[in-house]
């Protein structure tokens, strides 16, 4: 059933770019009905519910994501977020740091890691992270308004 699970992904995409997220968020849960581990479809169905406030239902798509494709940083970037947008802040430090490990110079999973640590109360260490992600990215507008 890949072909069909393929056209439904190209279908989502299609809808998502037209503004039809509606159509778009039915259409990836199919793919994902038709093809679990789906990691593609995981992602960008995880996306879509992140943009709609939904982040406990976009962490569990993102970590699904995550698990069918290890080693993509922006799969793992997303569900950082989308776990600290939870409120699960002592699961995305973890994230970050794996980010971290594979590209010490990724500025934005420096300023995640961060933000996982001030949600935990560790200011002294997320002063240490914002810091570490300005070095790297002086322009990085989010770690400038936690950090400066």
């Amino acid at each position: 059933m890949p072909a069909v699970a393929d056209t439904m992904l190209l279908a989502a995409i299609a809808h998502q770019r037209a503004g039809r997220l509606a159509e778009a968020e039915a259409l990836y849960r199919s793919v994902v009905a038709a093809k679990p581990g789906h990691g593609q479809a995981l992602y960008l169905y995880g996306l879509l519910l992140l943009n709609f406030g939904r982040s406990h239902e976009a962490a569990g798509a993102l970590e699904q994501a995550a698990a069918a494709r290890p080693g993509h940083t922006t799969t793992s970037v997303y569900l950082a977020r989308a776990l600290l947008a939870d409120g699960r802040a002592a699961e995305a430090l973890p994230v970050a740091d794996r980010l971290l490990a594979a590209q010490s110079d990724h500025p934005e999973a420096a300023f995640l890691r961060g933000t996982a640590l001030n949600a935990l109360g560790q200011s002294a260490l997320a002063i240490a992270s914002f810091e570490r992600s300005l070095l790297n990215d002086p322009d990085q507008p989010a770690a400038s308004t936690h950090y400066r």
